[in-house]
């Protein structure tokens, strides 16, 4: 009995943790802009951590979904504008995405463990990517991505899904999302 409710304990607070949320949802002359939450990509011996989200800016009746790679390095490293992403999907297809906005921009943590001070920094590039394109990435899955990014390529293969587990539960947030309308006196 005592093995059943620990179990249960963990299952609770592990759907908790494992909540996936829209993080912003604003609203500037006439542009709606929502992002979700990012989650991490990543396999064990990874030394380059990538956390996956969404984001998706609306005009009228033009709608851009936008995939934001976070990407934690050891050293400084940026994005270029107009650079390249590739994803190879487990069919083997290819899919090209290019960056809307380059990050050159580099938030620098510093840590301090046990007395082990270390920083890293971290980019945010966005790629545009089409509705067709992220179904695809969703239903066939990401087995490998590379990311132009400078001095250094990002490269990384996957056995199993993980990315586009990852952008289908943001994509159907941001489907309901766009579904409602905010008003002015929203949260007010």
């Amino acid at each position: 009995m005592k093995k059943f409710i620990i179990l249960a304990l963990v299952s609770v607070l592990s759907i908790g943790a494992n909540a996936q949320k829209i993080t912003w949802d604003k609203t500037k002359d006439g542009l709606r802009y929502i992002g979700t939450d990012s989650q991490i990509c990543r396999n064990f011996k990874d030394k380059v951590v990538l956390s996956a989200s969404l984001s998706v800016s609306k005009r009228g009746d033009i709608t851009i979904f936008h995939f934001v790679p976070e990407l934690t390095f050891s050293t400084q490293c940026s994005a270029p504008k107009n650079g390249k992403m590739l994803i190879k999907l487990f069919d083997d297809s290819v899919i090209e995405l290019t960056t809307a906005l380059g990050d050159e921009q580099m938030v620098r943590k510093v840590h301090n463990i046990n007395g082990l001070v270390y920083s890293d920094y971290t980019m945010q590039p966005i790629y545009d990517v089409s509705e067709e394109q992220l179904t695809s990435i969703i239903e066939k899955g990401v087995k490998k991505i590379r990311i132009e990014t400078s001095p250094i390529v990002y490269e990384n293969e996957y056995k199993k899904d993980k990315i586009g587990k990852v952008l289908a539960d943001r994509y159907s947030l941001l489907k309901d999302a766009l579904k409602k309308n905010p008003s002015f006196s929203d949260g007010f």
